[in-house]
């Protein structure tokens, strides 16, 4: 009989790294931006060696003419001899310049993240924050707040997700922020930057009802325009503004088995005296002015595919 061999899980081995961020032009104007820099300045091989670290970085920045330079400081776990790729750190922990913890993190890799508790939401939906990158701080605003862990129970998450829906500068998505990326704002922000800001945020909460209406009118007036040429049309509305409207179209002349057709949203819904204008010269109208070229939909692209649904 073989013998029956075992073999033990291997032990991580890991190395805490200190990063302190500094201001890089704390001179010059700041918001609604300025520029840091940050830097890799210890190692340890235990947290308790890192964070004495920390407090001697804290204390050596209360001693020096430059102490305003430092933003924060962070420890960052990480494996010794093997790939971790950008979401990969075993922990992670962030202090303000007095050496104060502020946040931490620690859920390895693969691992279920399981959300936040209410005392660890560090920021509200609506407060003004600022997103601090390796070269730059930015001025935002919370839109959305980490997954708590109530909603987080009931789905399948990991330390990717641990993070705030952010809003910083008009006609740019909203990006997702890692939640150890968020401070408060360092410096003091003019009257006319921080209307802004909640102007955007208004904006983007009355969003999803202003698409809302606007589509109901946008198919209100296609549906006016086929009963116009005496068309019979089915009229599709996606639900992101950045997709086409399709239409599956019957009467058309010169198309038999029917015309399907994508129309640009935006376009349907900012000037739809130009869409009609289109319609009629497809009908063999000659109307005066301007229209748009009508986007044909190939017939491999008749049955859409519907994406598989996420498993976890």
């Amino acid at each position: 009989m073989e013998a029956e061999w075992t073999y033990p899980s291997p032990k991580v081995i890991s190395v805490f790294n200190v990063w302190e961020t500094r201001d890089n032009n704390w001179r010059k104007p700041h918001y609604p931006s300025y520029k840091v820099v940050t830097n890799l300045v210890a190692s340890a091989f235990s947290l308790e060696c890192a964070e004495r670290l920390v407090r001697e970085i804290a204390e050596d920045n209360r001693n020096s003419p430059y102490r305003h330079d430092l933003h924060s400081i962070r420890i960052i776990e990480q494996p010794v001899g093997q790939l971790y790729g950008p979401y990969g750190n075993l922990s992670e922990y962030v202090y303000d310049r007095e050496g104060r913890l502020l946040d931490k993190r620690a859920t390895p890799p693969g691992e279920t993240w399981n959300g936040r508790s209410l005392e660890e939401i560090r920021f509200n939906k609506g407060d003004l924050c600022e997103v601090v990158f390796e070269r730059e701080a930015i001025l935002g605003i919370v839109q959305r707040v980490p997954p708590m862990m109530e909603e987080a129970s009931q789905m399948h998450l990991d330390d990717s997700d641990d993070c705030y829906t952010v809003l910083t500068r008009k006609d740019e998505y909203d990006f997702h922020v890692d939640s150890l990326k968020l401070f408060k704002p360092s410096f003091k922000i003019s009257a006319q930057t921080e209307r802004k800001l909640r102007r955007y945020f208004a904006e983007e909460e009355t969003l999803w009802m202003r698409l809302k209406i606007a589509s109901t009118t946008a198919e209100a007036q296609l549906r006016g325009i086929m009963n116009e040429l005496g068309w019979e049309a089915d009229i599709r509305f996606p639900r992101w503004i950045e997709d086409s409207i399709g239409m599956e179209i019957k009467g058309v002349p010169g198309f038999p088995d029917g015309l399907r057709l994508e129309l640009d949203q935006k376009k349907a819904h900012d000037r739809m005296d130009r869409v009609r204008i289109s319609f009629l010269r497809l009908a063999g109208q000659h109307p005066e002015g301007r229209g748009y070229r009508l986007k044909r939909v190939t017939d491999y692209l008749k049955k859409p595919i519907e994406p598989e649904a996420w498993k976890f």
